[in-house]
């Protein structure tokens, strides 16, 4: 993105050009919280998980981006 910041965004059948940007800060939390409020639940699983399907993935992404880089050791 920082090297290559010009993009092509397609809705139907109207496509435009962007230049994307990194946010920070305030305006990064802005969009992260916006973000977060129109994002689905993941859906939920049996009470009790398989050998298969053992997770512990949150149904939510955090609330805060400093949390997705806490570190915890899970995929970001």
């Amino acid at each position: 993105m920082v090297a290559e910041p010009f993009i092509e965004l397609q809705d139907g059948t109207v496509t435009r050009e962007y230049r994307a940007r990194q946010v920070f800060g305030d305006e990064k939390a802005l969009w992260w919280r916006r973000a977060v409020d129109r994002t689905r639940p993941m859906p939920t699983t049996s009470a009790s998980p398989t050998a298969r399907s053992r997770s512990s993935y949150s149904n939510r992404w955090p609330v805060n981006p400093g949390e997705a880089m806490a570190g915890s050791g899970r995929c970001r």
